[in-house]
């Protein structure tokens, strides 16, 4: 599945067909489950060079609020090889994803911008290229 399509999948929770059939596309053979103690989950999505993020909000469910491709790693060669958001390319630099995108809401390590409802977040390597970029799912988005 591609970075968009899971994208529309932001805000359903773990036990919905879609985000069901979803994993199972990805390979992921059991269902996700949140470690005692902690209040988040992250699933790798291996050789799609991807990852998702759940977090349980109701205590019933893990709600899905955050799905990311890795554009470029040091240390695995897991890429994420579908087409980024907003005309991004890998090999951009910070400078070029902020000329594409405009200036960012938040800035630090890593920029965010608000897209059609969601948190776009770029983050970038060493070397000040491209290395992720993820939607997420905002705290209001969350408590719905």
């Amino acid at each position: 599945m591609t970075l968009e399509r899971w994208r529309k999948l932001l805000g359903k929770h773990h036990d919905d067909r879609a985000v069901k059939a979803a994993l199972a596309a990805a390979g992921v053979k059991q269902p996700p489950k949140l470690p005692r103690g902690d209040v988040s989950v992250i699933v790798d999505l291996a050789g799609h060079g991807m990852w998702l993020k759940l977090v349980d909000v109701k205590r019933t469910s893990l709600m899905l609020t955050s799905v990311g491709a890795y554009v470029q790693r040091r240390k695995k060669p897991d890429l994420y090889t579908g087409k980024l958001p907003y005309k991004l390319v890998p090999g951009m630099t910070r400078a070029e994803v902020q000329d594409q995108l405009g200036p960012p809401h938040k800035a630090a390590d890593y920029d965010c911008w608000l897209r059609d409802g969601v948190e776009l977040v770029a983050g970038y390597g060493n070397d000040g290229k491209l290395g992720h970029i993820c939607f997420e799912l905002g705290d209001r988005a969350r408590r719905q």
